[in-house]
């Protein structure tokens, strides 16, 4: 039997997304990273929204109250602009509503343009 993921629960306007799995090239290997080093962890701006507090959206910055994006859209979110943590052994961001900044096609590849 399959066990089932547990997600933390954000309170107000905060949202919780599921930062995309890194990938590291060694050679003509490609190895998935645990994303327990700090330095990939700064790196990471793409991820899933996994779940919306109950009052994102609701604020003097949104007046219309619509949502911008919901659970399971592919998003890009500011790098340092919220808490990164490790909740049932899976690494999640928790950031305000407004820190998520786009939403991407399933299909499309993303860079961030950076060099390391």
């Amino acid at each position: 039997m399959a066990k089932t993921l547990r997600i933390p629960k954000p309170f107000g306007s905060y949202v919780v997304v599921r930062p995309k799995d890194v990938e590291e090239k060694i050679g003509s290997f490609v190895i998935a990273s645990s994303l327990s080093d700090e330095r990939r962890r700064g790196a990471m701006t793409e991820g899933t929204v996994v779940a919306i507090g109950p009052l994102a959206f609701k604020d003097d910055m949104n007046p219309s109250g619509l949502a911008w994006y919901k659970v399971g859209d592919r998003v890009i979110f500011v790098r340092h602009g919220g808490k990164i943590i490790t909740y049932d052994n899976e690494m999640y961001g928790i950031f305000r509503y407004e820190d998520v900044m786009c939403g991407l096609d399933s299909d499309v590849d993303f860079q961030d343009g950076e060099k390391e």
